[in-house]
């Protein structure tokens, strides 16, 4: 998907820049693998960006954003 491939780089660098604060994911939502991990999460459209606390989800991002407005996500998450 477009988006996603727009997302890829910025995900890159805000994962680098929270590293060892905050675990980031991918999963490939096409892979069999991860197709029940899409369905549990309800996630029907991608980039989807759910933060997790406790194992438990607490807030998603739907969508390409930009780089500045994954970090305030992130922030507002940890």
């Amino acid at each position: 998907c477009g988006p996603c491939r727009m997302l890829a780089p910025v995900f890159e660098d805000v994962s680098d820049k929270y590293e060892g604060k905050a675990l980031f994911v991918k999963i490939d939502v096409d892979d069999e693998a991860s197709e029940s991990a899409a369905m549990k999460y309800g996630i029907t459209s991608i980039p989807n960006i759910i933060a997790f606390k406790g194992g438990k989800p607490v807030d998603n991002s739907l969508g390409f954003v930009p780089q500045a407005m994954l970090e305030k996500f992130v922030e507002k998450n940890m």
